[in-house]
């Protein structure tokens, strides 16, 4: 009888034992189902999302110098990845969705861009006819400060700033913006505070002092911070040395590059580094190759069909247009334009300073003669 009653207690406890384990087991299946569809969920609407930005990227790489906004629901690392031979790809991070393929212009964000919001820009490369837009994106995370230098022409300065695609809203002495100009005697890094943003970029005009960071307040949130000093070259206005320094690295520069065109400046700004600004660059290259190579074919044309008038002395044309069609310029341009891809060496673009600005003065005096002009 004891025996009977201790089998009956074994044999309730195991009961109780079996139907907790398919009690756990049930659980276990419908929290799994349940974070399975979330996250499907979720893939559903980072899917929508991409799409939804690949055609607000169609349209801002159409309407120059347009800022368009796009809110996320919530807030989410949007990844970018440069492949300089195909497309750029965003993706969000953690997602199983493949993303989408950014192929119709050069895109430079930084490697990932955080926020609610996410802007999208574009400007034409001109060097010197129109190469390609290039788009560029940004995070309403990222920050952008152009420290003013009064003894470089302010409508250059004030012309770079307006080009940041981003809103600007000082007030208070608040950096809770997204740029922001100042003169370089006002900059205290110490007191303003940064923990809004993970992503900082501050922008000198040649005055870069390293002193102004003695006693920042740069802090663990704050986990990007790169430093630009860009140096006029040469006569040209546009024609740029660019000193990237970091925290880590402020009396001296971490990498050297090269900027043609505010455009490429405002590139570089965006990238997560240099080599990742080079893998945007190289795409524009390749269109400079196309762009330079057609609009030589139309300076032959138009270079002949002047000779011709002049031939026959229709007085057409004045005598001197024949002398700004000179070939070996566009040459150097589809040239190095071609070495420029294969090298991904923007140190290179300096060399295509002077054939550029030569064509620009050339155009101009073509326009000035009434001369059909090449482009």
């Amino acid at each position: 009888m004891i025996k009977m009653k201790k089998r009956g207690v074994i044999e309730a406890q195991f009961n109780w034992i079996f139907i907790l384990f398919i009690g756990a087991v049930i659980l276990i299946f419908f929290m799994t189902f349940s974070s399975n569809q979330k996250k499907v969920a979720d893939d559903q609407i980072s899917i929508e999302l991409l799409n939804h930005l690949d055609s607000v990227a169609k349209g801002a790489a159409l309407s120059i110098g347009t800022i368009y906004n796009i809110s996320l629901p919530y807030d989410r690392e949007l990844e970018k990845i440069c492949e300089p031979e195909t497309a750029s790809s965003l993706k969000f991070k953690d997602s199983i969705s493949s993303g989408v393929d950014i192929t119709y212009t050069p895109l430079f964000s930084k490697a990932i861009i955080e926020g609610d919001i996410l802007y999208t820009y574009s400007q034409y490369w001109m060097a010197p006819y129109v190469v390609t837009p290039l788009l560029y994106m940004a995070g309403d995370k990222t920050f952008f400060l152009v420290v003013n230098n009064p003894d470089v022409d302010q409508s250059l300065i004030n012309e770079f700033f307006d080009m940041i695609p981003v809103p600007e809203k000082v007030s208070d002495n608040s950096l809770n913006v997204l740029k922001a100009i100042m003169d370089q005697d006002d900059i205290d890094f110490q007191n303003l505070v940064f923990d809004f943003y993970s992503d900082f970029n501050i922008i000198y005009f040649g005055n870069y002092d390293s002193d102004d960071f003695d006693n920042h307040n740069f802090n663990s949130r704050t986990t990007k911070v790169k430093i630009y000093n860009m140096s006029q070259e040469n006569d040209y206005d546009y024609d740029f040395t660019v000193d990237v320094y970091t925290l880590d690295s402020l009396s001296s520069p971490k990498e050297t590059t090269y900027g043609f065109g505010f455009p490429t400046l405002l590139a570089l700004v965006f990238s997560e580094d240099v080599d990742d600004y080079i893998c945007g660059m190289r795409k524009a290259f390749l269109r400079y190759k196309v762009v330079s190579t057609i609009i030589n074919d139309k300076k032959n044309m138009t270079l002949e069909f002047v000779l011709e008038n002049q031939r026959n002395g229709t007085g057409r044309f004045h005598p001197s247009c024949s002398m700004y069609y000179h070939p070996l310029y566009f040459e150097d341009l589809i040239t190095k334009s071609e070495e420029l891809f294969n090298s991904g060496d923007v140190q290179e673009l300096e060399e295509i300073a002077t054939p550029a600005k030569t064509l620009n003065d050339n155009n101009e005096r073509l326009g000035d003669l009434s001369c059909p002009l090449p482009y």
